[in-house]
């Protein structure tokens, strides 16, 4: 008899996945002018997994123990909200205007 895991255990193969995806992810944001729209869809996948962090943590937790995520949130909002800043994107025309 083989053991038999969980349907919902999910180890490793999604925890490698999600850091592989992370690292790449941060990656992508460190080189400069290049792959702008691969970096709106980092950033949205950085908020979709805030989001999902801080309703894990308040679901199973305290709400004090999601103050981390706030602050990832805040952060990662504000250095969205530079980026856009810098690349003024104008999606219709494919054209990049960076604003230095």
């Amino acid at each position: 008899m083989g053991h038999h895991r969980p349907s919902w255990d999910t180890r490793p193969t999604s925890s490698i996945f999600s850091g592989v995806a992370k690292l790449s992810g941060i990656i992508v944001l460190l080189i400069p002018d290049r792959l702008i729209r691969l970096k709106e869809w980092v950033f949205a996948g950085l908020f979709f997994d805030i989001i999902f962090a801080f309703f894990s943590k308040l679901a199973v937790l305290t709400p004090a123990a999601a103050i981390d995520a706030v602050v990832a949130f805040v952060m990662v909002g504000v250095t969205y909200l530079l980026f856009r800043k810098i690349y003024n994107t104008d999606w219709t025309s494919g054209s990049l205007k960076p604003i230095l």
